[in-house]
């Protein structure tokens, strides 16, 4: 019998402010070498928190079976997160505000690290579920 694939859940989420700039923001996240681990600063938006679930569980799995589009995990999880369109490959063509934005990440100490350097105001603790029945999973 196979055994389903279960990604690792310990995520940390939280709506933000910053007095950096957006691109500062992103480019600090983009160079911010992580390995297998995923750090990304992600445009506000009142689904965030049901898109942010799927997002990870279909990089995740993707990346499991070697069926990945993009060779970072987090820009796997940001084409689902927004159309290719929207990312155009780069992280940056994604629209974002400083004064309130999401911070993501599966490591403690990559989160930590960033909120630490770019000053990084917590607002609101951002609760990550797998969305198994969300409309955002892609089957």
């Amino acid at each position: 019998m196979n055994v389903p694939y279960v990604p690792k859940w310990e995520l940390f989420a939280y709506i933000c402010s910053s007095e950096y700039a957006a691109e500062e923001l992103i480019d600090y996240a983009t160079n911010l070498h992580s390995g297998r681990n995923v750090l990304l600063v992600i445009r506000y938006d009142k689904d965030i928190e049901d898109k942010i679930g799927s997002a990870y569980l279909n990089m995740m799995i993707r990346f499991h079976d070697h069926i990945n589009k993009y060779n970072k995990r987090g820009m796997e999880m940001l084409m689902f997160l927004y159309s290719d369109h929207e990312i155009g490959r780069n992280a940056k063509a994604v629209k974002l505000d400083n004064n309130k934005f999401v911070l993501f990440s599966d490591s403690k100490n990559l989160f930590d690290r960033f909120t630490d350097v770019k000053k990084v105001k917590k607002l609101k603790r951002i609760k990550i579920v797998p969305g198994f029945e969300s409309e955002y999973l892609i089957r």
